[in-house]
């Protein structure tokens, strides 16, 4: 059990910190609890809570063990290639390739004082390692999603501060701090008896920090077919990370339960 228990806490970290070891680990874990499962409870691993407990180990393996997760797993952004990187500022920022459960394109764009203007889709910021691709892919591809870097724990390493990934989920850390529970942007008709919206972020403006800055400040439009939101985030790192958060909501339809700086939903009732 210790063993499990240890390998499915590695595993996710790994994962978490889009490490390949982490998704290898954590689909051994997984299997070995499915397994131990079956062999402590036998049939009756069908009654009860334990079914639940079975169902969702039986998912994990599926999800994980799936081509297109696995596929996806392989795919790296080229560290080189992050947005100011080779403009000495303070703050880069690298993009999430859109697939497996990442589906929904996210437009990103770039502002200061004098300009704006689109972060296209480029193929060759990403290392595909052996995954056979189609000679062209489509002029309107978009990135999934973005995350900032920030010499935080160490002025020669750059050091993940902030990830936007999937619907209105984001994460941020502090300094020798450790990923633990996503936030999101809004959360609508959570918990009730009908289904559950979720909102996403389909736009950022990433604002181009001056030299030396110590915050950055940026803008997402969220949509759903419930509401739009215009929101602005200005992020300072340090021993604990700071985000402030302004939001304008505009609601197209009655919606009865509405939360506000929602962390994650990944439990029945909180």
């Amino acid at each position: 059990a210790l063993v499990i228990i240890v390998g499915l806490g590695l595993g996710g970290f790994g994962i978490a910190n889009e490490k390949r070891w982490g998704y290898v680990l954590a689909v051994v874990a997984a299997v070995l609890q499915l397994g131990a499962l079956v062999a402590i409870f036998g049939f009756d691993v069908f009654r009860g809570t334990i079914i639940i407990n079975l169902i969702f180990d039986a998912a994990l393996v599926a999800l994980l063990l799936h081509p297109m997760s696995r596929d996806y797993q392989r795919i790296q952004f080229r560290h080189e290639s992050a947005l100011w990187r080779t403009d000495d500022r303070p703050f880069i920022v690298e993009f999430f390739h859109p697939g497996s459960i990442y589906s929904r394109p996210v437009s990103i764009n770039e502002f200061s004082g004098s300009y704006a203007q689109r972060i296209p889709f480029v193929r060759t910021f990403f290392d595909y390692a052996d995954l056979r691709l189609p000679g062209r892919l489509p002029g309107s591809l978009e990135y999934a999603g973005f995350r900032l870097l920030y010499h935080l724990n160490d002025p020669k390493r750059w050091d993940e501060v902030v990830s936007f990934l999937g619907a209105s989920y984001f994460r941020a850390v502090g300094r020798n701090q450790r990923y633990g529970g996503s936030a999101r942007g809004l959360a609508l008709d959570s918990g009730g008896p009908g289904p559950e919206e979720f909102p996403d972020f389909v736009e950022f403006w990433l604002g181009k920090p001056e030299a030396g800055a110590k915050t950055i400040t940026f803008h997402a439009l969220l949509d759903s077919p419930s509401v739009a939101g215009a929101y602005t985030f200005v992020l300072t790192p340090g021993d604990e990370m700071i985000m402030d958060v302004q939001s304008t909501l505009f609601f197209r339809t009655r919606v009865a339960n509405v939360g506000l700086a929602p962390l994650t939903s990944m439990f029945w009732f909180g």
